[in-house]
């Protein structure tokens, strides 16, 4: 399938493909024979551990560094955990010939961040490198972003993209169902939907909250998937119980899993951190409840929406169920609150 779909990108033109490559297509070999002009390397964490995916997270770590084997050009984050580890994979690849490296810490990087503002409307920052120092706006709001951005920006440069072109990319690109605000006119509410779905992503997206709006209460609504990842349970709900203010566990494509059952398992992490949450099931429900109780509360809150983007299904009991996606019902909520 994989190849077709190169073929096809051949035969129309395309002189670039970019694709994610998961720990699972390394470790069963659905991207064997395909070779990388560049492999990106973002950051490692505790996750995909269950019967059904990884056993453990050395595994995990090992089938991710299997990148390193199809690519030429590596892109390394040296502030990611296991950066040693990382930088020793690449270093001892046969394929690998050249190493970059991004980083927000140290600034012998050779692409480097610095002087950070963090806004709601995106974040602004210092680039420096070898060849260009200059100020960067992000329309994507959200400090974790900045790590995506250092990398696109390595890539860009090695493939010979100007500096120039880099920065009027960058201004202007959103993606759907990754830090998308929204705002009521008539309440001091604001709304955050997010694919944020483990518990290093949980804490960027807590973060991020944070830093943009530093005066206003924390609610966040979200689940975890049936049939895989199980240690998430655990990991979101400590995350949670540790930040949010208010919490409302609610479902994330269940699958064959009882909802019911997964939520009472996040509930435990959630109490080991001495803090509470509501159960409601029903996910739209779960989002107009916290509109209802961030309006009754009358203070400043910024609403978290985490887990699903801006995907429009649901899987539930073996299915894919249509579902009008996370800002669908965050909008409509806001229209209501707003008329």
């Amino acid at each position: 399938e994989l190849f077709r779909r190169l073929d096809h990108a051949r035969e129309s033109g395309c002189q670039y493909f970019t694709m994610e490559v998961s720990s699972q297509a390394l470790k069963y070999g659905r991207v064997a024979e395909v070779e990388f002009e560049v492999g990106a390397f973002l950051n490692i964490s505790p996750d995909h551990i269950s019967p059904v995916e990884h056993p453990n997270f050395e595994d995990y770590f090992q089938s991710k560094l299997k990148l390193f084997q199809h690519s030429k050009v590596a892109v390394l984050n040296k502030d990611s955990d296991h950066f040693d580890r990382i930088l020793q994979a690449a270093q001892s690849s046969e394929t690998v010939e050249k190493i970059l490296t991004v980083s927000m810490k140290d600034e012998s990087a050779d692409y480097y961040a610095c002087e950070v503002e963090s806004k709601p409307e995106g974040e602004h920052f210092t680039l420096k490198t070898a060849d260009f120092t200059g100020r960067v706006v992000m329309a994507m709001p959200g400090i974790f972003n900045i790590e995506n951005a250092l990398v696109a920006i390595a890539i860009a440069r090695y493939y010979g993209v100007s500096y120039a072109d880099i920065l009027k990319g960058l201004a202007r690109c959103k993606a759907q169902g990754r830090m998308e605000i929204y705002h009521s006119k008539r309440y001091p509410i604001q709304v955050v939907v997010d694919f944020a779905h483990n518990k290093l992503s949980f804490e960027k997206l807590f973060q991020a909250a944070r830093e943009m709006y530093p005066k206003a209460k924390v609610t966040i609504v979200f689940g975890a998937p049936g049939n895989k990842a199980e240690s998430r349970r655990k990991d979101l709900g400590q995350v949670a119980g540790k930040w949010a203010d208010h919490i409302i566990v609610t479902m994330d494509d269940p699958g064959t899993e009882d909802p019911q059952k997964i939520s009472e398992e996040i509930l435990v992490a959630i109490h080991e951190q001495k803090a509470t949450a509501q159960v409601v099931i029903d996910r739209p429900k779960a989002i107009a409840l916290a509109f209802d109780q961030a309006v009754e509360s009358q203070e400043e809150t910024v609403i978290l929406l985490a887990g699903k983007g801006d995907e429009d299904t649901m899987k539930l009991e073996g299915k894919d169920c249509p579902y009008a996606t996370d800002a669908y019902y965050a909008l409509k909520k806001l229209e209501e609150l707003d008329r």
